[in-house]
């Protein structure tokens, strides 16, 4: 899944994972001129 949108410093990201199966998810983000990876796990 690839998802690219620019957000100002009040908005939030919601990630809906009901319909992705159980495992490691990853989601990298691009912060002042930084790449950020976060990862998410679902059980």
């Amino acid at each position: 899944m690839v998802y690219a949108k620019t957000f100002n410093e009040n908005e939030a990201i919601t990630v809906y994972l009901e319909d992705l199966e159980s495992g490691n998810y990853f989601i990298k983000m691009f912060v002042d001129g930084r790449t950020i990876t976060k990862r998410v796990i679902k059980r």
